[in-house]
């Protein structure tokens, strides 16, 4: 692993070991749990709602419209679909495999020079390229999952999807 400070891993590696491990759980049970407040129940909603507005100073009295939250899902979810009609009419034709080629391209010009650094060891090169080999080249629309192009994979990965949500 090639990493550009390991000083700070070495203080978090530091602070987990003498952190108790009930602090860390209720840390992840904290963050997951603001990241999915929107999905519950109005009554739970309403309780974090109440208390993220008195850490910003204002009354929880103050209604938070619904349906500027229902329009930001909604914005959220269809701008991944709406995006790829925008790609497809606007970089149309052999656009998409041209792009293809030249991410493919840049990638071997870096092996290809990552070979001529002297001041790198053979295990560390090794490992460079194996990196570069295993990137996924993504260029426009998505045609891998949910493949963009077919209805029945596009109808699948969206049930599947909201499922998760619910």
């Amino acid at each position: 692993m090639l990493l550009t400070s390991p000083s700070y891993l070495e203080a978090v590696d530091r602070l987990l070991k003498k952190t108790p491990k009930e602090t860390i759980q209720a840390y992840l049970l904290w963050t997951t749990m603001r990241a999915y407040i929107g999905h519950t129940d109005s009554k739970t909603r309403k309780s974090y709602e109440n208390f993220a507005k008195i850490l910003a100073g204002i009354d929880p009295n103050v209604k938070k419209e619904r349906w500027k939250t229902c329009v930001r899902e909604m914005d959220e979810t269809l701008g991944f679909l709406a995006g790829e009609f925008y790609v497809r009419k606007t970089f149309g034709g052999t656009s998409k495999e041209r792009g293809r080629m030249v991410i493919e391209q840049i990638k071997d010009a870096f092996i290809d020079r990552f070979a001529e650094l002297d001041w790198v060891d053979d295990e560390t090169r090794a490992v460079a390229v194996r990196k570069v080999k295993n990137l996924r080249v993504k260029v426009g629309y998505n045609d891998a999952s949910p493949n963009m192009t077919d209805p029945v994979d596009l109808a699948k990965y969206n049930r599947s999807h909201y499922q998760a949500k619910s």
